[in-house]
């Protein structure tokens, strides 16, 4: 499809604009570039996991609570440093939360 596209275009611009062999040419030098090059990659999807899940519903909640709302960013910070009743880490570093 390439080909015929640069092949149409050439035949126009030549026959409309009296093109140089030149031109001609770096149309054509143009084609051989992979096709697909400007498309964005395919990011995998991760779930979260049930513990993250309870965390953000809580957070949630607080804001159902006190009609102030979380900041996301301070939300993802706070994972990392979240811990439970007994001192220990709630979420380790696999289930951390990023920004996108």
């Amino acid at each position: 499809m390439g080909q015929f596209f640069i092949q149409t275009l050439t035949s126009q611009s030549e026959s409309s604009s009296g093109a140089t062999t030149a031109e001609t040419e770096s149309l054509k030098s143009t084609s051989r570039l992979q096709m697909g090059w400007a498309l964005q990659k395919k990011h995998a999807s991760v779930r979260f996991s049930q513990k993250a899940r309870q965390y953000l519903i809580q957070k949630f909640n607080i804001k159902q609570d006190t009609g102030q709302k979380e900041d996301p960013a301070q939300v993802a910070r706070d994972t990392q440093t979240a811990s439970t009743m007994d001192g220990e880490r709630m979420f380790d570093r696999t289930e951390w939360l990023s920004k996108g």
